[in-house]
């Protein structure tokens, strides 16, 4: 088991990752911001190119270098991440805050709905401390 957004769980997050299949177009960089998890606040950054995780890094990232920031609670992430919540109807309420480009964040959402990231995600929840 991991910590959210620490360095093992985003080395299982690449893990699973690895079998996703290109999705031509879906292109971004992004930084997530995660408000109360157990460990405290955390940030982690998140490159896709063609629906492919290129990398994965802890932190924040530098200034200009990420195409879209999002912020949200452990809570909502948590049930994103376990399919319990769709991350486009989180964004609909307004419980997502996203900064940046908004072609690429709905890009970034649409492609987090599909089955083969929400099955990811499934099991990186599966891995990931309570």
């Amino acid at each position: 088991m991991a910590a959210y957004g620490s360095a093992e769980w985003l080395a299982a997050l690449e893990e699973l990752a690895v079998d996703l299949p290109e999705t031509p177009g879906v292109t971004v960089r992004a930084e997530l911001a995660v408000s109360g998890t157990p460990e405290g606040d955390v940030a982690y950054q998140l490159d896709v190119s063609n629906g492919q995780v290129m990398s994965t890094a802890a932190g924040p990232a530098a200034d200009g270098t990420v195409d879209v920031s999002i912020a949200m609670t452990y809570s909502l992430a948590s049930s994103i991440l376990g399919g319990s919540e769709d991350a486009n109807a989180a964004y609909m309420r307004g419980d997502l805050k996203p900064t940046g480009h908004t072609g690429r964040l709905l890009d970034l959402l649409a492609w987090s709905q599909t089955g083969p990231v929400r099955k990811l995600g499934v099991e990186l929840a599966a891995r990931t401390d309570a």
